[in-house]
Formats: C-alpha cells, structure tokens, sequence
C-alpha cells in the first residue's frame, strides 16, 4: 500500500489504506491500453495490489488511479465489471464518474471489498 490515513470520527479513528496509480489510455509503443486491459490483466493490472490490500484486516481500502486520457464511461465500467466477475471475491465500486472529467485525464476512486469478509 502507498499510504495509510488516520481519519478521526465520532466513534474513533478510521483508517484508510490507499493505492496510488497512473494507467496510460491510448497508444504507447504501438500497443493500445484501455481501463479494460488493466483491470482484467493478472500480472500489470491491479488485481496483485487488490489482493494485498483484502489482507489488510483493519480499515477502508481504496484505489486512486490517474488516467491519462479519461477512458470514458463506458470503458470504466466494463473494467470494473471485468474484474469483479475475473476475479471475484475480490470487489471494486467505483465511486467517481469518468463522465466529470476533462478528455485528458480521469481521477478514479475504488474502494475494494471482499466478498467473502463481507458475507460473513
């Protein structure tokens, strides 16, 4: 994990763990990546790092993934429904839209959930 945050509440101190990347979207070297590619990659995608962070037993944990460009809506979501059904129990839910940012770049916030953790 990049980096933990101890935030204070009402009812004591959350922690959150978070994940920092950067995905290209578009052309480099003559290979094309979209979101799809990197979330449904086992080795350069992000399932290695979701898995460790389902290891950690306390707090939230999240994704902040810079894009550059924005891969759009449509691509966004079918990679995060990729790699919930390729890779489940793990889960992600995206909790900001592609469709509210510019064409060059996108900021998007995952928060990752075992399924199994929480079906107990």
């Amino acid at each position: 994990m990049d980096f933990k945050v101890r935030i204070p509440t009402s009812s004591g101190v959350l922690e959150v763990w978070i994940e920092l990347k950067h995905w290209l979207i578009g052309v480099q070297q003559g290979t094309t990546y979209n979101a799809g590619f990197y979330f449904g990659d086992r080795n350069m995608g992000i399932k290695p790092d979701a898995e460790k962070l389902c290891h950690v037993s306390t707090g939230r944990k999240f994704f902040l993934i810079l894009t550059t460009a924005n891969p759009g809506v449509k691509d966004w979501l079918t990679g995060v429904t990729k790699f919930n059904r390729k890779f489940s129990p793990i889960n992600l839910e995206s909790l900001t839209n592609p469709g509210n940012f510019p064409c060059h770049y996108y900021l998007g916030l995952l928060e990752v959930k075992n399924k199994e953790v929480m079906d107990r």
